[in-house]
């Protein structure tokens, strides 16, 4: 799938597509939303989820990785660094 068609889809087949072609990668929130992040090969997704009503608000796509910092930032790599350490 690519960007545009993704783009072009309804809400509900939106949501179908990253349910049955996104790779999940990462979370962060935002009180009231949740957001989560999905690869889909040739693009980004990420899901604004409101948690109040258990109800996906809306999508932001994307290609940029400029758009992946906020999800950066939470990303514990302490482990990789302490195993590259002690090599």
């Amino acid at each position: 799938m690519t960007l545009t068609i993704f783009n072009g889809l309804s809400l509900e087949e939106q949501q179908i597509a990253v349910l049955q072609e996104g790779i999940f990668l990462a979370e962060r929130k935002d009180s009231p939303l949740r957001m989560l992040l999905y690869d889909m090969t040739f693009f980004y997704v990420e899901v604004f989820f409101l948690n109040r009503y258990n109800k996906v608000a809306w999508f932001n796509s994307f290609t940029s990785t400029e758009k992946l910092e906020p999800f950066l930032v939470h990303i514990d790599v302490s482990s990789i660094l302490e195993e590259a350490h002690l090599k």
